[in-house]
């Protein structure tokens, strides 16, 4: 069941994308997701969805036995599957310390397949789902064609990023697939880790671009169980991401400047940082969270939103914040230029932004959630008056 594919979204990576964008050709239970240049077969149903993911971790130990090639394929009873640029998502999934074995076990059938989470219920408008695995470390993520092949252009260039930095905030991409149904339909995959694979539930999740207008989430959102709240909210709350150690609060910051550096490089925007705070009582010993997590700071309990804040408690909560970068791959181009002349016309500040623009805003942003108390209070007033 193993060979080179010759058609499809696959093949055109494999045989004319090769050099691509620096190099060679590449939640989260709520996330939102640019649109991509065309969309992947649709999936109607959670069955068939889970089919798909079934058809991978049938592929998997196939796949991985030859990672060393460009692309490589394997049959299987619910389609055949294609891993694109197997040999550089080798190299990513051992910087970030996993295993082959860990891999295939964590999204093998024996394991369980996790549970489907479509993006309906959360902030985006896209028509990806992701599919959580069992142990909750990984995401399958159904892909946009056009989100696939800028992954597939991006792979080389980011393997040799991530493998170069000591801390990165940049997603964890463990692989790049394709799967061909027995219908012929084609669906777009990536395996990557989930930022909130954490020891600790969350209380609040947070999707931040640094920009002010049109990033405060609608009061019937936000009632939603698992509502991912935006810049807005978390500045009108008065949150922040100060963390409580200083060579934590210098490395989250040269992390943020260096991934947005990079991204910028590459002519890619419109990323976020995820954000889920989460609590723990004071006398609990917390464990380091998994490596599939880029950081976790913790917090001083006045990070937490009003409504989640305990005045009565004798003994208030530790605060811990798990973050991570997530939508890296929306590329610049005429449609975004035209987007941002609108916006800038208008006087507006909106989410989108020329590359380099954009990182510094974002950049500044996150410098802002980092400063002191009566600083931040300070910058936050001007911010809130630019949002209005």
């Amino acid at each position: 069941g193993e060979g080179r594919r010759k058609g499809g979204a696959s093949a055109e990576v494999a045989q004319g994308r090769a050099g691509g964008v620096g190099g060679e050709v590449p939640k989260t239970e709520q996330r939102k997701h640019a649109g991509g240049l065309g969309a992947g077969a649709a999936l109607r149903s959670e069955d068939e969805q889970s089919s798909v993911a079934r058809a991978l971790a049938h592929a998997l130990p196939s796949l991985l036995a030859a990672s060393d090639q460009q692309s490589v394929s394997a049959s299987t009873p619910h389609g055949t599957v294609t891993a694109v640029q197997p040999a550089l998502f080798a190299r990513v999934r051992r910087r970030f310390g996993r295993s082959d074995e860990q891999f295939a076990n964590a999204l093998s059938t024996q394991s369980g397949l996790g549970r489907v989470v479509e993006t309906a219920a959360a902030a985006g408008k896209s028509n990806a789902w992701f599919l959580c695995s069992a142990n909750a470390k990984l995401l399958i993520k159904a892909l946009e064609r056009g989100e696939f092949l800028r992954l597939a252009r991006l792979a080389g260039a980011y393997t040799e990023y991530v493998e170069a930095r000591s801390l990165t905030l940049m997603p964890r991409f463990y692989g790049l697939y394709t799967v061909r149904g027995p219908g012929r339909e084609e669906h777009f995959l990536a395996v990557m880790g989930n930022v909130f694979a954490g020891r600790l539930p969350l209380v609040a999740r947070f999707d931040l671009k640094g920009s002010s207008f049109g990033r405060v989430t609608p009061v019937a959102r936000r009632a939603l169980a698992g509502a991912v709240l935006k810049d807005g909210d978390l500045v009108e709350g008065g949150g922040h991401l100060r963390a409580l150690d200083a060579e934590q609060r210098s490395s989250f910051l040269s992390a943020v400047a260096a991934d947005a550096a990079f991204l910028a490089a590459n002519r890619l925007l419109d990323y976020s940082l995820l954000v889920g705070l989460a609590l723990a009582p004071r006398h609990l010993s917390v464990k380091p969270p998994s490596s599939h997590v880029p950081l976790r700071l913790e917090l001083d309990p006045a990070a937490l939103p009003p409504a989640l804040r305990q005045p009565a408690e004798p003994e208030p909560p530790r605060v811990f914040a798990y973050v991570g970068l997530v939508d890296v791959t929306m590329e610049w181009g005429w449609l975004k230029a035209a987007e941002e002349l609108v916006f800038r016309c208008l006087g507006l500040n909106a989410s989108c932004a020329n590359p380099e623009r954009y990182a510094a805003r974002f950049v500044d942003f996150c410098a802002l959630l980092a400063l002191p108390p009566h600083p931040r209070q300070a910058a936050f007033a001007a911010w809130l008056a630019r949002a209005r």
